[in-house]
């Protein structure tokens, strides 16, 4: 009597709960995020036992509505119960699942948890006809290469090497981060053979590095900059003008008036910068989508620099203060960098704010504000203007100032732009990488 009643009881509680993962399941279904949120926090404490119900429902493909979110879950277990079918079932709906949505949810909660493990299956998602699932498996990979092995390093490089010329920005620029991240270090290693005067090495680990990424603004600098230190300057100054990093700075035939506007016939004559890229903490170069464009040209007695600054809402424009010297980095601004010497080791440190408001130094070494003196004043003449979608800069850098002589046909400057656009999103000419405000520079050559 009693082993019936025992029997009943536990039938009774499997049935129910098997109800109640059923419930959990369909709920993950509901328009209603919250009801979504409790069933998903139900289904996880169910642990081993929401596996099979969970698995089954994902494999059903009939039911569109909640498969997303049946992922999210079984992901989440897969941290909290060691069950081969979690994983095989994710493995198999990130490269096989119909809905796109499924295979780049997968994609995304599995890259997350950065595990080795999964970089086969990453590498095969990478090739999916979904620009989503390939960003978001190119993503994964970027976290975990640093556990790869030597072979499994070597495979995602060359898949991030075809991946840079994908159709999809979003993919490309994640194919960049892995490229880049990994030629930066090859120059690096370059740079210090070169210290040590083992160029025929240092040459060498630059060659690696185009052989992955020959278009890379990082290693085409140093290259040119190794070159150029090493009794090949032409070759330098070649190769740094191959990748917009040099710019050929004419004589002009007048002098601009300072307004503002560019709208003078003599700034065509100017030599002119068209691409500008995001500056952050990698070594990566990506163009901005705010546009940017810059002039430069000179006269006997000037540096003429003009600056037009596409912007959607400029009503928005952000200006900290319309004093001199006001230092604020958290407003719309242009920065001028210039370097007469071309040595890197000191500079002028020149911004413009929208209103005109000029912030000036002279930095000795470095790029920090304590070595930075501000009490300096260029010689110069400055005008900004605000259009309809832009904002514009015309400045003059008087010539024949404290370190700045007059330069000849064929004299080099280290020289370099930047844009701030609104609270800090900036933009550059020659990207700095590591060093957001000076190292390194790209060069003005003079006609």
């Amino acid at each position: 009597m009693w082993t019936r009643i025992v029997l009943f009881i536990a039938l009774m509680a499997s049935t129910a709960c098997e109800s109640t993962l059923e419930d959990g399941i369909a709920r993950l279904r509901s328009d209603d995020p919250m009801v979504r949120e409790t069933a998903m926090r139900h289904l996880l404490l169910a642990k081993d036992r929401a596996v099979g119900p969970l698995v089954a429902a994902l494999d059903d493909t009939s039911v569109a509505t909640g498969r997303p979110e049946l992922a999210d879950v079984l992901v989440s277990l897969m941290v909290r119960v060691d069950d081969p079918r979690i994983v095989d079932a994710l493995e198999h709906h990130m490269i096989a699942d119909p809905d796109v949505g499924v295979r780049q949810r997968i994609a995304y909660k599995m890259g997350l948890q950065s595990k080795a493990a999964f970089a086969t299956i990453f590498m095969r998602a990478v090739e999916d006809t979904a620009a989503a699932v390939r960003q978001q498996a190119m993503r994964a990979l970027a976290r975990i290469e640093n556990q790869l092995k030597a072979e499994q390093k070597e495979e995602l490089l060359q898949l991030a090497k075809g991946l840079v010329q994908d159709p999809d920005q979003e993919v490309r620029i994640e194919a960049m981060f892995v490229l880049e991240s990994h030629v930066g270090r090859l120059v690096d290693a370059a740079r210090q053979q070169a210290l040590k005067a083992e160029l025929a090495a240092a040459d060498s680990i630059f060659a690696r590095a185009l052989s992955y990424a020959p278009k890379s603004k990082n290693v085409n600098y140093f290259l040119a900059l190794f070159y150029y230190e090493n009794d090949q300057q032409q070759r330098g100054i070649d190769l740094w003008r191959h990748h917009g990093q040099l710019l050929d700075v004419p004589q002009l035939s007048r002098p601009p008036t300072i307004d503002g506007q560019l709208d003078e016939a003599v700034w065509q004559e100017a030599a002119r910068v068209d691409s500008f890229y995001h500056y952050g903490f990698h070594t990566a170069s990506f163009r901005t989508r705010t546009h940017t464009q810059a002039y430069v040209g000179y006269t006997r007695d000037a540096l003429y620099i003009g600056m037009h600054c596409q912007d959607a809402q400029p009503e928005n424009l952000i200006v900290a203060s319309p004093k001199h010297d006001n230092r604020s980095s958290l407003q719309d601004l242009v920065e001028f960098f210039i370097d007469p010497s071309g040595t890197l080791q000191s500079h002028y440190f020149i911004n413009v704010n929208s209103v005109g408001a000029v912030n000036d130094a002279w930095t000795s070494s470095g790029a920090s504000d304590g070595n930075r003196d501000y009490e300096w004043n260029a010689d110069a003449d400055v005008s900004t203007h605000v259009g309809a979608d832009f904002w514009s800069v015309e400045y003059k850098f008087t010539l024949g100032q404290a370190r700045a002589p007059r330069p000849t046909p064929g004299t080099l400057w280290a020289f370099n732009l930047q844009r701030g656009f609104r609270r800090g999103e900036w933009s550059q000419w020659v990207r700095t990488y590591s060093n957001l405000n000076f190292f390194p520079m790209g060069y003005l050559f003079f006609q």
